[in-house]
């Protein structure tokens, strides 16, 4: 399983542009069960962030933040 610091994967909370692309159904294995799971040509940018995360990017103790490019 994915570990993001030590953390239990139902901490961490991924998103891709701003919407979370997680199944919050079964929390069991967060990071590494995705329903939609970007291919490395649609990202352009992947933050994560641990500990202070701003209100904006959501709930979670690690978020990870996708962001496709534009057009």
């Amino acid at each position: 399983a994915t570990v993001i610091n030590g953390m239990r994967t139902s901490a961490a909370n991924v998103t891709l542009d701003g919407v979370n692309i997680q199944d919050n159904f079964i929390r069991n294995n967060a990071l590494d069960f995705m329903p939609i799971r970007p291919t490395i040509e649609q990202i352009s940018e992947m933050t994560i962030a641990v500990g202070n995360a701003a209100s904006s990017v959501g709930g979670g103790a690690a978020q990870v933040t996708l962001s496709t490019r534009s057009g």
